[in-house]
């Protein structure tokens, strides 16, 4: 519940900036905020898991680079 709370909360922002109530450059740094407030979640709810979130985003990066013919890859240095 709490990812999709800051990604509402994101939404709205952004929402508020593509009607012109505020710049991006206003907004940016909240915008900015909310997007790692949604990560951080992601993170604590697949720790909770069991799930390293870093090395299964590097992976699926991979296994989709591969499937679509990009020769872009994470590696742990990255």
């Amino acid at each position: 519940q709490a990812v999709v709370g800051e990604l509402g909360e994101y939404a709205n922002l952004r929402k508020k900036v593509e009607r012109g109530d505020l710049s991006f450059s206003e907004a940016a740094q909240q915008l900015a905020d909310e997007l790692a407030d949604v990560v951080i979640y992601l993170d604590i709810l697949a720790f909770r898991q069991g799930i390293n979130l870093g090395q299964a985003v590097m992976d699926k990066w991979n296994r989709t680079s591969v499937k679509i013919g990009c020769s872009l890859a994470l590696t742990p240095d990255d």
